[in-house]
């Protein structure tokens, strides 16, 4: 999705947290991240607990600006595994090989269910 209000109604109506992704296209490290994203082993760990929020920071905008304020994405990439409050609860600011990223969604789900 790309619509944060849209995201977060779903993640609420669903009883699921938001993951969102921080993307821009000159970033390689986040190019190479959005591609595990699409993967189906990302999708079978996200999608049974996070609606997934993408924010394209690729043109460095007021709005682009105050989302990355607003969220504590300063670096690029970010994945940031949010509430339906808001809050960050799961944080990731750099890209890791593939088994690390399934565990730390792993782990930012067994939080949910906590």
């Amino acid at each position: 999705m790309h619509d944060e209000a849209a995201a977060f109604a779903r993640a609420r109506s669903e009883s699921k947290a938001v993951v969102i992704d921080f993307y821009a296209a000159w970033c390689t490290p986040c190019v190479e991240l959005d591609r595990w994203l699409a993967t189906r082993d990302a999708y079978q760990v996200i999608a049974p607990s996070f609606v997934a929020l993408r924010f394209d920071v690729t043109d460095d905008s007021d709005e682009v600006a105050e989302k990355r304020q607003r969220y504590g994405a300063a670096t690029l990439p970010s994945l940031l595994f949010v509430g339906i409050d808001g809050s960050v609860f799961e944080q990731l600011s750099q890209l890791l090989e593939p088994a690390e990223l399934l565990d730390m969604v792993r782990a930012a789900s067994a939080k949910l269910r906590h």
